[in-house]
């Protein structure tokens, strides 16, 4: 397999595996990559010049993948297309596309409680919802409906999403039916590969708050899915955003395995409101900026000197 283990978790690649990993992430790149035409020009790239990433000795894996992906977001511009290292070895299968999920078990995904990581009542019957994750919404919904069961009675919702880096854009759909009135367009995915998007829509519902006061703290590290709930409910005049600006991934990634241990996270798609725009490149900029660690306050702040 071109591979030895000195160490635990400490993973070598002969030059020959490099070149392997390499030359099928190129192939993957030019079929797949949601831009055609730039994903034809960076597998050109990697094809032409790859002695550069395969020459030399046996060396560890991470620090050849952190090279390798500095050079793939400096020639994408796009933070999601990249390759990713998982200690634990995985059978590769040539025809198989995994779903990114799939490095999330079903009981991991219990034990992190779905993503939602705290729900609680502040003074002032201010809500606060700390979200780690967009869960896949069939197995995350018993979890978010119990929350929001919870902070139905709230004066004020304040979401947390400084920590959380995206997941199932269903989940997105989900969350924002519980503050969107009636039946609302969010972002819809665009795959090269398919003739018509597939479409995202809120969903009415009995318990609806389309009224309630909403706030949502980003970070610098708010991405994906997280950075769509906060661009659709930005966009439709539902809630206001706090802290940093977000990472700026907007495309739907899937993930194919390249080696036991590396995988290409490759995005096949492109998320774009009814109008044709997204937050690629740019993220989602906050309504009140500031330091991320200090977003819940200002936040705060601002909910309880509002006018009642």
């Amino acid at each position: 397999m071109g591979v030895s283990t000195a160490m635990e978790h400490t993973i070598t690649l002969s030059p020959a595996a490099r070149r392997a990993i390499v030359v099928e992430a190129a192939a993957h790149v030019r079929e797949g990559y949601v831009s055609a035409a730039l994903g034809a020009e960076i597998s050109n790239e990697l094809e032409t010049h790859v002695e550069r990433w395969t020459s030399g000795d046996d060396g560890e894996v991470q620090p050849w993948l952190r090279g390798l992906n500095e050079w793939l977001r400096s020639r994408s511009g796009d933070p999601h297309l990249r390759l990713r290292f998982h200690a634990t070895a995985r059978p590769v299968c040539a025809e198989a596309v995994e779903e990114i999920d799939e490095a999330c078990p079903a009981f991991t995904l219990r034990a992190q409680n779905f993503g939602f990581r705290r729900v609680e009542i502040l003074a002032g019957n201010i809500a606060l919802l700390e979200l780690q994750m967009f869960a896949p919404p069939e197995s995350a919904e018993p979890t978010a409906a119990a929350a929001m069961t919870f902070l139905a009675h709230s004066a004020a919702v304040v979401i947390d999403l400084r920590g959380n880096t995206g997941g199932h854009s269903g989940m997105v759909g989900r969350l924002a039916s519980y503050f969107l009135p009636g039946h609302q367009a969010l972002c819809s995915l665009h795959d090269r590969a398919l003739p018509t998007p597939a479409e995202n829509w809120s969903i009415a519902g009995p318990h609806t708050r389309p009224e309630v006061p909403l706030l949502l703290l980003t970070g610098s590290r708010t991405a994906s899915a997280a950075e769509s709930f906060a661009y659709d409910m930005r966009r439709l005049g539902r809630a206001l955003t706090v802290g940093e600006r977000t990472l700026g991934a907007a495309h739907a990634i899937r993930a194919h395995r390249l080696h036991p241990h590396v995988r290409l996270v490759l995005p096949y798609a492109q998320v774009l409101d009814p109008t044709g725009n997204n937050w690629h490149g740019t993220g989602v900029v906050p309504d009140f900026p500031c330091a991320a660690h200090e977003a819940l306050e200002v936040a705060l702040e601002r909910l309880r000197s509002r006018p009642k």
